[in-house]
């Protein structure tokens, strides 16, 4: 990724996590994001190990957004890997940066999501999650709610299931 500044409040916002379209003469769509946890208060909520970090859904939330952007169409994302978890404390600013290129077949795209510290401009840039994705074709298949559901038999208390994360050092706040 280039060094993404400041995104500058002028500019238009594309979605929240994708903040806003970088100008490149690459043929590549590029996009930078400020998160704070002012920003996206939610985040203070979602807690591993004692420490805050962007939800694994919030990578696929923006992969998504940027590949629905970029191919101006409904897509089908494959293969996304989540490599290294984003970690966010009170005060800091990072730079969530979302690069789509082209890979091999005209629909087929991948897309790659780093960030860094918006303080450290000059730091590495660390690859969060990537995977591919192509344009959506024909009508999604349907899902079979009662088929789910008798798959899943037991139920589960809302409780019960805060308290078993709890136990695993996943702290989920109230937002969550």
């Amino acid at each position: 990724p280039r060094a993404a500044g400041v995104v500058e409040a002028s500019q238009s916002v594309l979605h929240p996590l994708l903040g806003r379209a970088l100008d490149s003469p690459l043929a590549e769509r590029e996009f930078a994001a400020n998160v704070t946890l002012d920003r996206f208060a939610f985040l203070a909520d979602h807690r591993v190990g004692g420490t805050t970090i962007m939800p694994g859904a919030a990578f696929l939330e923006a992969a998504r957004a940027a590949a629905e952007t970029a191919l101006a169409a409904s897509v089908t994302l494959r293969d996304l890997a989540l490599h290294a978890a984003m970690s966010i404390d009170t005060g800091e600013s990072r730079v969530l940066h979302t690069i789509v290129e082209r890979a091999g077949a005209a629909s087929t795209r991948t897309v790659k999501l780093f960030s860094r510290q918006l303080s450290q401009g000059d730091a590495a840039w660390t690859l969060h999650a990537s995977g591919s994705f192509e344009a959506l074709s024909g009508v999604p298949a349907t899902v079979d709610l009662e088929a789910l559901r008798r798959r899943c038999g037991a139920e589960v208390s809302h409780d019960e299931f805060y308290a078993t994360l709890k136990r695993r050092h996943l702290n989920f706040g109230p937002s969550l």
